[in-house]
């Protein structure tokens, strides 16, 4: 189970550290998602890791590459998430690549996500599946199928990605 430290569920970088902080230890996620686009991303990263949760970073553009490789947390991530936020679906798998190729070239060893949402989900998925990448799905991410109908639920999603990755 996991959960975000996303500032936009807080007012600020310090509300976000106090909750963390406060998180019951019997209560904590198995990991927590830290967005290196955001201030604070790092302290927030180490403060994940001094809690004992797995760590995943995530990078929404080349412009947070800097920050993830900065981190001194870089190292303990049990994946990166690329989450790119732009809805033109060929931006998003460029993007995703590109960023990959940097993290891989800098030496970066933790397996690689690619998460699109709306138009760019299904496109990135492939990609994911082509490059040997981590993807997830979800209502959170889109409702259709790759043929453009509307899922009826999760489950349905799930196994549209694995027709389309062989498995």
């Amino acid at each position: 189970m996991g959960t975000t430290t996303g500032l936009w569920t807080v007012e600020s970088h310090a509300e976000r550290m106090s909750h963390v902080s406060a998180w019951p230890a019997d209560a904590l996620p198995d990991f927590a998602s830290v967005a290196f686009s955001e201030k604070g991303a790092a302290e927030a990263a180490e403060l994940v890791l001094e809690r004992g949760m797995v760590l995943e970073s995530a990078v929404w553009s080349m412009a947070d590459v800097p920050a993830l490789l900065a981190s001194p947390t870089l190292d303990q991530n049990v994946r990166v998430l690329i989450e790119p936020e732009t809805a033109d679906a060929q931006a998003a798998v460029a993007e995703c690549r590109e960023i990959a190729a940097v993290l891989r070239k800098e030496g970066v060893t933790a397996p690689i996500l690619y998460h699109g949402y709306d138009e760019t989900v299904w496109p990135v998925v492939q990609a994911a599946i082509e490059d040997g990448c981590q993807t997830r799905i979800g209502f959170e991410d889109g409702v259709t199928l790759p043929d453009g109908s509307l899922a009826s639920d999760n489950v349905e999603l799930v196994r549209a990605v694995r027709r389309l990755s062989g498995d």
